[in-house]
């Protein structure tokens, strides 16, 4: 056993570039492993986050924005659904349990003199 050491460490000292680039190398191989494993993990997380608000079992439906020119209407016109949309909704589709209406927008909102504009969820 002592033997195989003093043959090692005798080669080690008579190859010191190759010694030095061999370690330089396994350093940098176990670096880049640490950050890839990193990044996945991170970006694994931001998916986690970015779905676990969202059901399986979920529809959202969205109001868009007219494309077409109708009845003397521009286009671009910005649509929303009524609360008739919702209760139609709420009728027509049996496997429906829960149907909620939410709305989204940005609003100016005044108390006093002072006012400021914001992101309005409910």
């Amino acid at each position: 056993m002592n033997d195989h050491l003093q043959e090692i460490l005798q080669t080690l000292r008579k190859n010191k570039l190759r010694t030095a680039l061999t370690g330089l190398s396994v350093s940098w191989g176990i670096f880049i492993l640490i950050v890839l494993l990193g990044a996945g993990n991170g970006l694994k997380n931001g998916v986690m986050e970015n779905f676990s608000d969202r059901a399986v079992n979920r529809i959202t439906l969205w109001s868009g924005t007219t494309s077409m020119a109708h009845n003397g209407l521009k286009s671009g016109r910005n649509l929303q659904f009524a609360n008739k949309e919702v209760d139609l909704i709420r009728t027509d589709v049996n496997e429906s349990r829960l149907i909620v209406a939410r709305v989204d927008r940005t609003q100016t909102i005044s108390f006093g003199p002072e006012y400021g504009s914001y992101n309005v969820s409910g």
